[in-house]
């Protein structure tokens, strides 16, 4: 993917600022959805994503409540302890992870990004669910307030540089609201658009990417299985176009692996690849569609 330095579209002049809000501000209680834009290069030039998250009612899991996820294969739901300021989500193997994020912190300050906070915020494709390695801390560079919808909210700007210094991250996070984007020298991402009970609080209402929930993206019968795998996985699908390729990506869009087509029934072996998450990316005749899988 990747020689560029991306801008964030989400720039301080485009909102109204304020004097720093020092309420707490919890995730979304009703229905919301998160309009993703992501962008990279790869061997045939620029690509661009669009990936809608929505959460939606609640639901019951191992006995606590929480907010359902719709658009994560890693993530079912999350739940907040708002008197704490802690917000946690469980995974796919129904396991909890504190995401929280210390809404305090003031400029100057190094911030400890768990991994559950980048999987839950930090996503690339709009799985809020995938996060890369290398980082684990940030450095706060500034501190404002941003209009989400009726009020304001804290915005945090941070950056950051990973063990090896390969890349250097620069990450707005919103209170209440997620990562706004980042961006780095091979990549980045923009929150595009953000929704509440189908109310527009941020980005524009003439965005055609942008939707009040996931049942209003295109919908097609693709399945990727088992999921997590060992090693083996299939795919079946059902899809008007031609199938001309099928890619496998790690979370940065860099091609690991190219599959043939024609082997669907006999299963895609990535048994030597190490344990983690990946893309799978296939490629019709007029779209591209992209999945989740973990290994």
């Amino acid at each position: 993917m990747k020689t560029m330095l991306f801008t964030l579209c989400l720039i301080a002049s485009n909102y109204s600022i304020q004097a720093q809000t020092t309420i707490y501000q919890p995730y979304p209680l009703q229905n919301a959805t998160w309009t993703i834009h992501t962008q990279y290069f790869d061997g045939s030039g620029l690509v661009q994503d669009w990936v809608t998250e929505d959460w939606g009612e609640d639901i019951l899991i191992n006995g606590q409540t929480y907010t359902e996820v719709i658009g994560d294969a890693n993530i079912q739901g999350v739940r907040q302890d708002i008197p704490n300021e802690k917000i946690f989500y469980i995974d796919n193997q129904g396991v909890e992870h504190d995401a929280s994020f210390d809404q305090s912190v003031v400029l100057g300050d190094t911030v400890l990004l768990t991994e559950a906070f980048r999987a839950l915020n930090m996503s690339p494709a709009g799985v809020v669910g995938a996060s890369w390695p290398g980082i684990d801390t940030v450095v706060v560079l500034a501190v404002d307030s941003i209009l989400v919808g009726p009020s304001y909210r804290k915005r945090f700007s941070l950056d950051g540089v990973p063990f090896d210094n390969q890349y250097l991250y620069d990450i707005s996070y919103i209170c209440g609201v997620g990562c706004a984007g980042y961006v780095t020298f091979e990549a980045g991402f923009t929150l595009d658009c953000f929704y509440i009970e189908g109310a527009l609080l941020l980005g524009s209402e003439f965005n055609p990417y942008c939707t009040t929930s996931i049942e209003e993206l295109p919908k097609q019968s693709i399945a990727v299985y088992p999921n997590p795998t060992l090693g083996l996985f299939f795919i079946e699908y059902d899809h008007p176009s031609e199938l001309n390729e099928i890619n496998l990506l790690d979370l940065w869009g860099r091609r690991i692996a190219q599959f043939d087509v024609q082997a669907t029934e006999k299963g895609f072996d990535i048994s030597t690849l190490p344990s983690g998450t990946y893309i799978v990316e296939m490629l019709f005749s007029n779209e591209k569609v992209r999945t989740t899988l973990l290994k």
